[in-house]
């Protein structure tokens, strides 16, 4: 599967925040698309050095923020992991990368633990291609 990102546009209600955000593109298709729920990218809108840390948990060099997991996307409202994401499983397979277990993930306050509702299938991307995407994407601003 080919992997790139792309600038794009939250879909925004009239109490909704605009955001303009990094999104991922699989094989020409646009994910945020894709998903359709209220979460986006976390690429190109955080603070510069939040914007860092979700590159690195991409690239695997970062540990995973969600029980495990790395959100692939997230509120758009405050980026509060808390408010509900979809995450992934992050592994490398020899030349590939792979996004594995992709889910809505939530937490549960009164249990105290995540929640993770299978959604999609696993995405496969050539790992050096995945990597320039992401090392040489636009900075935040």
């Amino acid at each position: 599967m080919k992997f790139d990102l792309e600038w794009r546009d939250r879909r925004v209600g009239s109490s909704q925040t605009p955001r303009r955000f990094l999104d991922y593109i699989v094989d020409g298709d646009s994910l945020y698309e894709r998903h359709g729920a209220d979460f986006i990218a976390p690429l190109g809108w955080l603070p510069a050095d939040e914007d860092e840390k979700a590159a690195r948990r991409l690239l695997r060099e970062e540990p995973p923020d969600v029980d495990g997991r790395v959100a692939l996307y997230i509120c758009p409202e405050d980026g509060d992991l808390f408010c509900g994401a979809i995450t992934a499983r992050i592994e490398r397979d020899g030349e590939d990368i792979i996004w594995s277990d992709l889910a809505m993930s939530s937490f549960d306050f009164v249990e105290r633990k995540w929640h993770h509702d299978p959604k999609w299938d696993e995405l496969r991307f050539p790992a050096s291609e995945y990597r320039k995407a992401i090392a040489e994407r636009p900075p935040v601003g």
